[in-house]
């Protein structure tokens, strides 16, 4: 009974929200943030050729990496790197205008990357259906029902939560209810 009253005081509060406090870590902190994809974007498509993976095989990397990296190189103090380079360049028969349209085609497509990316990511976290801890984006419960996880100490613990929002609710509400937990069988957030 003494963990029904703890979560009876916390009504209106989500799993989530009640694990923040206790300062334990969610499934939904995990998510991948723009800065962060944006970040791996750039670094698997837009990147220059290090001196070594150039040097090691010129003939793998690609054109528009070519290209970036003949941007990095005349913008760096190696003058013989960037000579290499530029020969290598010149070798597959691209040219200054090929190089800027190839490396301006690639981050137009990295930013539809990005645009794309986003919107899935606001898709997952608005809008894509309901999970333990979610909300259906109603405003207010007019049914509720017994969820059982595991709290802060990994006891297994029962809560009253309202079925529209999700949020935790005092187990009056949940009073008649027989504590099953059909309705949110995942024991971790």
């Amino acid at each position: 009974m003494r963990q029904h009253q703890t979560w009876a005081r916390r009504a209106g509060q989500s799993k989530r929200s009640i694990y923040q406090d206790y300062g334990m870590n969610t499934l939904s902190q995990r998510r991948t943030t723009l800065p962060q994809l944006l970040a791996l974007l750039a670094l698997l498509a837009g990147c220059a050729a290090s001196p070594s993976a150039f040097y090691a095989d010129a003939s793998a990397i690609t054109d528009v990496k070519l290209c970036r990296t003949l941007r990095s190189a005349d913008a760096g103090t190696d003058r013989t790197f960037a000579v290499d380079v530029r020969r290598t360049v010149n070798t597959r028969g691209l040219t200054d205008d090929a190089c800027d349209a190839l490396i301006s085609q690639q981050n137009t497509s990295i930013a539809a990357a990005v645009v794309v990316g986003a919107a899935a990511v606001a898709v997952a976290r608005y809008g894509g259906g309901v999970g333990v801890g979610a909300s259906t984006g109603a405003s207010h419960d007019y049914d509720w029902d017994w969820d059982q996880f595991y709290d802060r100490h990994f006891q297994l613990v029962w809560a009253c939560r309202g079925i529209q929002t999700g949020q935790f609710a005092n187990t009056s509400n949940c009073a008649y209810k027989t504590q099953t937990d059909y309705r949110w069988p995942a024991k971790r957030l």
